[in-house]
């Protein structure tokens, strides 16, 4: 994921650990599932979306923290972008091949 490996030190009366988050989303992997996949076939290049919409037209039968994983999941690996904050959140599909 592109992160720098933990590090301890040592010191005088105490013992340090560092963990060290992931650099950027660029490095994640994911193999998208059926509905991600459905989503980034339909969505051209700076096309956006809400949560609601991408349950409506590709969520069939999931919840709405279902379909958030999802679309956060594409964002980590790099095919989305997120706009906007709360409830006005929507995705809009970056230029990241499939």
């Amino acid at each position: 994921m592109g992160m720098k490996l933990p590090e301890w030190r040592n010191g005088a009366s105490r013992v340090r650990l560092t963990l060290y988050a992931a650099t950027g989303h660029a490095d994640a992997v994911i193999k998208p599932n059926e509905r991600q996949e459905a989503f980034l076939k339909a969505l051209s290049v700076g096309d956006r979306i809400g949560t609601r919409e991408f349950l409506k037209r590709f969520g069939a039968g999931i919840s709405e923290r279902q379909a958030r994983r999802d679309l956060g999941e594409l964002e980590d690996a790099g095919f989305l972008e997120r706009v906007g904050a709360g409830p006005t959140t929507a995705y809009e599909r970056t230029e990241k091949p499939r």
